[in-house]
């Protein structure tokens, strides 16, 4: 192919390959989010897992015994591209799938390029799995990036039980990242917590939330350098203001390591650099940061080096020039000279050949086919030197050439040229000097990050009024007045009405009854991001809490179907609800909002008293359970760690049905579904008819028998009345032998009254 100037063939070949895991175009990425390329590999029932984010450099591997855990991962991770074998792309549903085949020795692959001679270093040793699917995606990255993978200085072997489990259901769920509804930012966890002000820390802000911490010791790390925080105000916002002024170094360093990089990335490296001392500063003298200050990198000499080289506005292109400053380069400033001043050569050399030759319409001119020439009318051609060389002859006049024209003519044209190559050659120099401290450039980013969302949980506490929650390796629930973080935000009146929870050894089982519209879900979902924020090392929305640590969030929330794979919403909840008992144990927690909704009310109920009562008696977790079935009421009454609680509800002929948002212990035994049709909008007649309808049922007592007499014994005893088996709990829990003759007819009195009523 010929260049554009015509001087000769140029080679062509492919210099990078684009794909959705491996860009770097801003209009595509996102700034707070990683872009994830993954590789699975498969043997058997084993799984190894690698995933990367070539903007950041940031590169992980692991392995799994089956394909649930690896779905779950690949959740989290969601890659927006994931390479694996060919048989594996029909069950893999996260980003683009492409079939790559890998065919070399995957240790030797990144032992060569790392020039190390154990995987040990990386924790990947024996991790045959892990091993192979790291090789695979390094091997893939190579190919696509085209040029040396220096920004990724090491791979990282994790172990998912390091991390509390979260399963694509509870990420969904409890609405971290998207709303289920519409599938918006706004309306979630991420929405209210992610304040954030850098690019790195709103990524490492997500990783948190997706990895809860499991060790007592590793939580309080974090919640203690929050706690130094909140008691300086002032140093959040020195804080907050200094992070506010940095660029994306993560990013930058990675672009200028592969080569796509320009001097305005450069600039912004620059800036950022300098901020690293306001921001040292700021954490001096505090030995519970003096981590993180140790990998706060100042390189001021690399700062010296770019501010001297580069000029404050470079333009987009390396190879176009325009990027380095005045005084840098001697021959790069004689060049510019050369080429800023031909304009005077050429007025000077005018007037001396006028002079010279005697000929005043003498002109010296310049164009792109002929270059410089002298040009002189056909009637002054008997004036003309003997040392001026025929260039070109036209109708009305002769150009000429002189020596000491044709010599400038070289040197300015090869000026331009030269000019621009020797500023791609300094930008270059410049670059790969940037790329020799990439080590500490990194680690001062990750430092940065850290630092960014510490603080912001600090700015969260404050603006939000979260409470530094205790926490214990073993141990229950006990939340005073705690609040729905995302709700709370979105009651622009300031009148979220706050609930305890408590959950202990005596009381693990917490079946919530009440209206539509009453709180129960919301009560539900605030415990469980509680206790999640916690465990990612936040203050949380209550006024107190003491966090026992969980092993993983259960939830089995809302009606969803697949009917592309033929499931259901019934076959879907029961799939969830199968997953929780098959997989939670004594340390989880468990959230319910409503089972068994899908079937007849005579299956529901059946499902949920059994689900009640396996969870209850077997697992033994820390269970919220909301339902409309009234019949567990009484259930819950005869199990001993299991207790009845409500949303209250006022009710009276002035006002109607008031909700009250008020979780208070008891069992109701009205849903309040047509007041809640009502406040929706449904028709009068409509509503009017459905009263009819329900004092007709209630007449019939349908509302007290729900299921059919030959089911009765699933119940055991569920038809005595709630005041009769409050009795018979009470007689069994009295000590007969230490009540003195009148307590004994007190007592009898009052099992009496009981009875009655």
């Amino acid at each position: 192919i010929t260049e554009p100037d015509g001087k000769g063939i140029v080679e062509r070949e492919v210099i990078r390959v684009v794909t959705p895991g491996t860009t770097f175009d801003e209009g595509i990425l996102e700034n707070k989010a990683n872009n994830f390329v993954a590789c699975v590999v498969k043997e058997g029932d084993r799984y190894g897992f690698s995933y990367a984010d070539v903007t950041t450099g940031d590169f992980k591997s692991t392995e799994f015994e089956n394909f649930k855990e690896l779905e779950s991962e690949l959740a989290k991770v969601n890659p927006a591209e994931c390479i694996c074998d060919e048989e594996l792309i029909p069950r893999i549903n996260f980003g683009y799938k492409f079939p790559y085949n890998y065919s070399k020795d995957p240790e030797k692959t990144l032992k060569d390029y790392f020039e190390i001679k154990s995987l040990k270093i990386f924790g990947l040793e024996g991790k045959n799995f892990a091993v192979r699917a790291a090789g695979m995606l390094f091997e893939y990255l190579k190919d696509t990036q085209k040029t040396d993978l220096k920004h990724i200085q090491k791979i990282s072997y994790y172990d998912v039980f390091e991390f509390m489990p979260l399963d694509k259901s509870c990420v969904r769920n409890l609405e971290l990242f998207f709303t289920n509804r519409d599938s918006k930012k706004e309306g979630t966890l991420i929405w209210v917590i992610d304040n954030t002000s850098t690019p790195m820390g709103g990524r490492l802000i997500r990783n948190w939330i997706l990895h809860p911490l499991l060790k007592k010791k590793d939580i309080e790390a974090r919640l203690k350098k929050i706690d130094v925080l909140i008691k300086n105000s002032s140093l959040i916002r020195n804080l907050r203001d200094n992070l506010g002024e940095l660029y994306d170094i993560e990013r930058l360093i990675s672009r200028l390591s592969l080569g796509t990089g320009n001097a305005r990335d450069l600039n912004a490296l620059k800036q950022s650099l300098e901020v690293v001392p306001k921001i040292k500063s700021c954490i001096k003298g505090k030995n519970i940061f003096a981590e993180v200050e140790a990998d706060l990198y100042s390189l001021k000499n690399l700062v010296k080096i770019v501010g001297e080289a580069i000029v404050d506005e470079p333009s987009i292109s390396v190879r176009d020039g325009g990027i380095i400053a005045p005084g840098y380069n001697k021959e790069l400033d004689d060049l510019r000279s050369i080429s800023t001043e031909g304009k005077s050569f050429i007025k000077n050399l005018q007037l001396r050949e006028v002079k010279k030759t005697g000929i005043n319409s003498l002109k010296v001119k310049f164009n792109k086919v002929f270059g410089y020439y002298i040009e002189i009318s056909k009637a002054n051609l008997s004036s003309v030197p003997d040392d001026y060389i025929r260039k070109q002859t036209l109708v009305n006049a002769e150009r000429f050439i002189t020596p000491e024209l044709k010599e400038y003519e070289e040197k300015v044209l090869n000026a331009e040229e030269r000019i621009k190559e020797l500023e791609y050659e300094l930008f270059y120099d410049v670059r790969m000097k940037v790329i020799e401290e990439i080590v500490k450039i990194q680690k001062t980013a990750k430092a940065i990050a850290l630092l960014d969302v510490i603080s912001t949980f600090a700015f969260n506490a404050e603006k939000y009024n979260y409470c530094k929650p205790e926490i214990f390796e073993n141990g229950g629930i006990d939340i005073k007045n705690g609040r729905h973080p995302v709700i709370e935000k979105m009651t622009f009146t300031g009148e979220f009405v706050p609930n305890d929870c408590k959950i202990d050894k005596k009381r693990e089982f917490l079946l919530i009854t009440g209206p539509n519209m009453g709180g129960k879900s919301t009560y539900l979902r605030q415990i469980a991001l509680t206790v999640l924020m916690a465990q990612i090392g936040s203050f949380v929305p209550a006024e107190k809490a003491g966090i026992g640590i969980v092993d993983r969030i259960f939830t089995r929330v809302g009606a969803s179907d697949n009917l592309a794979e033929g499931e259901s919403t019934f076959m879907v909840e029961m799939q969830e609800a199968s997953f929780i008992l098959n997989n939670a144990t004594e340390k989880s927690l468990i959230i319910l909002d409503e089972i068994g909704r899908g079937t007849s009310t005579y299956d529901g109920v059946s499902i949920a008293w059994a689900i009640t009562e396996f969870i209850h008696d077997k697992i033994q977790a820390k269970t919220l359970f909301a339902t409309h079935y009234h019949e567990l009421i009484e259930l819950s009454d005869r199990l001993s760690r299991s207790l009845n609680l409500c949303v209250a509800v006022r009710e009276n002929e002035k006002e109607g049905v008031v909700f009250l948002y008020k979780v208070v212990e008891g069992g109701i035994n009205k849903s309040y579904g047509i007041e809640v049709a009502k406040l929706a909008g449904l028709p009068v007649d409509a509503v009017s008819r459905a009263r009819g309808v329900l004092k007709e049922l209630e007449a019939k007592q349908i509302k007290k028998m729900r299921v059919s007499p030959d089911q009765m014994k699933l119940f055991e005893g569920k038809s005595r009345k709630h005041s009769e088996l409050k009795v018979l709990k009470d007689l069994k829990k009295m000590d007969i032998d230490k009540l003195t003759p009148m307590e004994a007819l007190q007592k009898l009195n009052d099992i009496k009254k009981k009875t009655e009523s």
